[in-house]
């Protein structure tokens, strides 16, 4: 008998890339659980950086008290933000809604930025999906809300996404249903790692729900 264990996710997002799917593109605000993660992080970030392009909604500019925003034209001007943010001090965050930086920019970026955490906040639909080769791959993917009419298009990624042996002892369905009955949604790690995280403002990782939900989601596969 094989245990798969579906933990809360715990870890620093400190110099991590991550993908973070937004329900729609409707959505011009922070995903459902991303400030419960992010203010759970000891030191606090301490400045928050946004990258858009011509085409982006100016409504982003209003999400939140940004420290600066910039608007990359020309590879050269991505050169300049990393430049830029190579002389911050301390541990700070770059959201990059729906733009795709260059590969050169995650390359750099992760020589030269240890303290930055990129997060790429990504519609979630099925044209949107394009996994990165290694190294570019993200750190970790925070998944939406899943729901009865995304669970397909959820396997899917995963499926694409994690090894083999890892796909072997586990039954997707199952514990993608579970996690919806139970409020929370899955995290994916570059080491095919499954998390799961509370989508509440209301319902903490490290709660007694929390305890319940790990108890819960653990799955014995013959």
């Amino acid at each position: 008998m094989n245990v798969v264990h579906v933990d809360a996710f715990e870890s620093s997002l400190i110099g991590h890339h991550l993908r973070w799917f937004l329900p729609t593109t409707d959505d011009i605000q922070y995903p459902p659980g991303f400030q419960e993660q992010v203010t759970t992080e000891s030191p606090p970030f301490q400045r928050r950086f946004l990258i858009l392009d011509l085409k982006s909604p100016e409504a982003w500019k209003v999400v939140d008290r940004w420290d600066a925003i910039f608007t990359p034209q020309a590879s050269t001007d991505w050169s300049l933000i990393l430049t830029y943010l190579q002389h911050q001090p301390q541990s700070y965050i770059v959201f990059v809604p729906e733009v795709l930086p260059p590969a050169a920019f995650f390359t750099k970026a992760k020589q030269v930025l240890p303290k930055a955490t990129l997060i790429h906040l990504q519609t979630f639909q099925q044209e949107s999906f394009k996994p990165l080769p290694l190294p570019l791959a993200y750190d970790d993917t925070f998944f939406p809300k899943i729901q009865e009419q995304n669970l397909e298009f959820v396997q899917g990624i995963l499926q694409q996404t994690l090894a083999k042996e890892t796909l072997k002892n586990l039954v997707l369905k199952d514990v993608l249903r579970d996690l919806r009955s139970a409020g929370a949604s899955l995290v994916v790690t570059r080491q095919n790692s499954l998390y799961w995280y509370y989508m509440s403002e209301h319902k903490k990782p490290n709660s007694v729900l929390g305890t319940i939900l790990r108890t819960f989601l653990q799955r014995e596969i013959a």
